[in-house]
């Protein structure tokens, strides 16, 4: 099993439309594709992607599935 991506790879785009999940979506899909993430690669816990995001945990919790979702 490989490792987790390191938060500091999360970013919001200001300029990106859409609502703030789906703009957390695309953040955490540009964060798989910029690190060419392997198979197994753990996401960051919801509390420290939020943390260092500004968000509120539910936010990233809410998105969570979703991502999991299209990745299988």
């Amino acid at each position: 099993m490989s490792g987790r991506i390191p938060v500091e790879m999360f970013f919001l785009r200001e300029d990106e439309a859409g609502t703030l999940q789906a703009r957390l979506a695309a953040a955490i899909v540009r964060a798989i594709l910029e690190t060419r993430a392997r198979p197994g690669t753990r996401l960051p816990s919801s509390r420290g992607l939020a943390d260092s995001l500004g968000l509120s945990r539910m936010t990233v919790t809410l998105v969570y599935p979703h991502i999991l979702q299209v990745s299988r």
